[in-house]
Order: C-alpha cells, then structure tokens, then sequence
C-alpha cells in the first residue's frame, strides 16, 4: 500500500481567491482508492460537493475543483 497525500486545488470566486488545501493522507493502493477512503471518511455531509470523476483524461474533483496527490500541482492555479 502507498500513502497519497490528497490536495484539493484553489479556486476564484466573485468573494476573492481561494488556495489549495490538504486534504489529508490516505492509504491506499491506487489513487482512486485513496479518493474513496476521503470521500467517505471527510466528504460523506458533501461539505465538499459530489465527487466527479472524468474518465477521459482520467481526474477526480470536488464542487468542480481538481484532487491532486500533491501540493504543487494543486497549487499551480490560484495558489
């Protein structure tokens, strides 16, 4: 098993902007397992929204926002 560390990525709205947050670790065997463990555990009152996932080009979100296995890719738009 692996540990996936889970990064939600920052956002921009009309009220200003929001960075990236952790979202916490998780172990797992694959990146989508970790995902799960989250959503179930962190995000089962959709404090985050409904977890999507995009099948094409293979990535997670929440209320439209990428989940990422690490900070720098999270943090790549709006900090």
């Amino acid at each position: 098993m692996t540990v996936f560390n889970l990064w939600v990525e920052g956002y921009g709205a009309n009220e200003g902007i929001f960075p990236a947050q952790f979202l916490g670790a998780y172990e797992a065997d694959t990146f989508a397992q970790a995902i799960g463990k989250w959503n179930a555990e962190k995000n089962a009152n959709g404090e985050y929204g409904h977890l999507t996932h995009n099948l094409t080009n293979d990535t997670w979100a929440a209320w439209g926002c990428r989940i990422f296995d690490n900070e720098q890719d999270a943090r790549k738009n709006y900090g």
